[in-house]
């Protein structure tokens, strides 16, 4: 009443009484409409919907991720499903679930297209929710998925994002090393080799830890290969020396063989003779060991080794011998494109020692199987052995005719490769544009 004492009274007295039962009677239902009993009621009846549909969500979920191996098709009902109920009620975390579960099942199914929608739609998902650790593998399965379409540009970009979500909080050490080896993977996929090759050096060290001989093969074998790539001559030779060792513990004769005869291509290569005769004559003497009582095509192997050998200590008749050898074993076996193979290293063998016409022959023998069974690269050896041999001889003409056949087939091997990695690429752009939208 104090507020309005100075004013004057727009009501007469009597109403005054009337006015004040009135305000009261307001308040009263006001506070009836808020009191906490009735707020606790309705409380309550929203709580239980929402437990209803996030149950029904969940048990959804639960039921298609136990079934998902072997009925994917139910299960890709069930999700569907739960992404329905939880889009209805606008239950972002079931939305984000069922997203994920989504993109899981159709990849099951081989629908990459489809999953890969799903899968950006749970990265979406989880960001808006700020669910870091699913978000984190939300990034690996994505990335995953776009390294089984080989989109490596992707597949890393995804893997990236998960190495740095995962850099302080790896789940367990196995899965960081088989983080670690497919992001390596897919770095030397696209030929960024330097990168590559760290990962693959902590592989080594890690593998090497854990005495886990199979996968430390791997590395060193994909390191000497890095190695050699990058001109770094003396890395390539030690990664090399690893396998060595490696092979030798296992008595692994054939790779035994080949490790010597790449040691000796490398110093051969690098201008120190002596070393790489050193590496070819142990290739022969411990081939010479072994060669009888092991299967055929083991014995091929270690035939034509032994004939490469001698034909880069230039000791032509013996490795004449040796090609002879495994080509009989060939002919036995017959195996058309190994026969072929064999001739041309025939063929380098008698060009090499000046018997041209020997090597005519042989490179001959090479081309007629090699055209029947479109052999390409055998095909390209075959011409530049035969533009060789007419030069040697001074038919210019013939050696240019077999030069050019050599440049075309190079051309068409290297434009099915560039086709492969056009289509890649193209893939690449596709799948970009499917993120976008």
């Amino acid at each position: 009443m104090r507020l309005y004492q100075n004013q004057k009274c727009l009501y007469p007295q009597k109403y005054s009484l009337i006015f004040h039962k009135m305000a009261c009677l307001l308040v009263f239902c006001l506070t009836v409409n808020i009191s906490p009993s009735m707020a606790q009621g309705v409380l309550a009846t929203n709580t239980a919907a929402n437990a209803d549909y996030t149950r029904e969500v969940n048990d959804l979920l639960q039921k298609a991720g136990s079934i998902l191996e072997k009925q994917s098709g139910q299960a890709l009902v069930y999700t569907q499903d739960a992404l329905k109920i939880a889009q209805k009620n606008n239950y972002l975390s079931g939305k984000a679930e069922s997203f994920s579960l989504l993109g899981k099942t159709y990849k099951k199914l081989g629908n990459n297209t489809e999953a890969l929608k799903y899968y950006l739609g749970a990265i979406r998902t989880f960001e808006t929710l700020n669910e870091q650790a699913k978000l984190a593998e939300q990034y690996r399965e994505t990335g995953y998925l776009y390294l089984s379409m080989t989109a490596y540009r992707k597949a890393k970009e995804y893997f990236q994002l998960y190495q740095r979500a995962r850099e302080k909080s790896w789940i367990d050490a196995k899965e960081q090393l088989n983080f670690i080896e497919d992001l390596a993977f897919v770095y030397w996929k696209l030929g960024e080799y330097h990168e590559a090759k760290k990962y693959y050096i902590t592989l080594a060290s890690e593998y090497t830890t854990l005495a886990d001989k199979v996968q430390l093969e791997k590395c060193y074998q994909r390191l000497a290969g890095i190695s050699q790539a990058l001109n770094q001559f003396e890395d390539a030779v030690a990664y090399h020396q690893n396998l060595l060792s490696m092979y030798q513990s296992e008595n692994n004769m054939i790779k035994t063989t080949g490790i010597y005869n790449n040691l000796g291509v490398l110093y051969k290569n690098s201008g120190n003779t002596k070393m790489a005769l050193e590496y070819f004559n142990k290739a022969i003497n411990f081939s010479e060991k072994y060669k009888d009582g092991l299967r055929e095509d083991v014995q091929v192997a270690l035939l034509t080794n032994i004939g490469v050998a001698y034909t880069n200590l230039s000791l032509f008749s013996r490795a004449k011998e040796y090609y002879l050898q495994a080509l009989k074993l060939l002919e036995k076996q017959k195996n058309r494109e190994g026969e072929a193979n064999l001739y041309n290293h025939l063929a380098s063998n008698y060009f090499i020692s000046g018997k041209n016409a020997l090597a005519l022959k042989s490179v001959t023998a090479a081309v007629d199987i090699g055209v029947t069974y479109d052999a390409k690269e055998t095909l390209a050896t075959s011409y530049k052995i035969l533009s060789l041999i007419y030069k040697a001889d001074n038919n210019l003409g013939r050696a240019q005719l077999y030069e050019d056949k050599y440049k075309e087939i190079i051309k068409k091997i290297q434009d099915k490769e560039g086709d492969a990695f056009e289509e890649m690429f193209q893939r690449q752009i596709d799948i970009e544009i499917k993120e976008d939208e």
